[in-house]
């Protein structure tokens, strides 16, 4: 059963992300269309009248609720530039959102708690042609905690061997 579980654990750990940055990337399509479908609503919230507003809530607005319109308004009127279109650096945030190659920060760390060195070479080869860091980041900080973990309790081991006089 032990050695059921170690291979269940090792498959999902190791090899699923390793075949995820092997396998094609059709998520750049499905981006593009949310960005598209995100910069539309930025366009018609930014020119929305107070009445659609309350329309499109189903129920007259309070103060809060009439504050925070126009609050939303003018960030989204400065989203856009003069020709109605996303600004560059609002399309870089809103598309970090979406970036899916690298993985995460807590797959990583999984990596390297439970494969330590061996989860470092796997999050590197699998992180190398992405933009975001986090996978790397996440294994590092699982390897370094593990390592943490192993020191102590050999010291803890070596004082109470100590101690005890052996």
């Amino acid at each position: 059963m032990k050695k059921f579980i170690t291979t269940m654990l090792f498959y999902f750990i190791a090899v699923l992300p390793s075949l995820a940055a092997v396998l094609p990337n059709n998520h750049a399509k499905v981006n593009e269309e949310k960005l598209q479908a995100f910069e539309k609503g930025v366009r018609d919230f930014s020119k929305m009248s107070f009445f659609q507003y309350e329309q499109m809530i189903g129920h007259k607005a309070n103060k809060l609720e009439k504050y925070a319109y126009s609050r939303m308004q003018k960030k989204s009127q400065k989203m856009l530039d003069q020709n109605g279109n996303l600004l560059e650096k609002y399309k870089n945030k809103y598309q970090k959102y979406f970036i899916e190659d690298a993985g995460t920060f807590i797959g990583g760390f999984a990596l390297g708690f439970f494969l330590g060195a061996i989860g470092l070479l796997i999050a590197f080869l699998v992180n190398q042609n992405s933009d975001t860091d986090d996978l790397m980041k996440g294994a590092w900080w699982g390897f370094g905690t593990i390592v943490i973990i192993v020191l102590s309790v050999i010291l803890i081991s070596a004082i109470s061997v100590q101690a005890a006089g052996i």
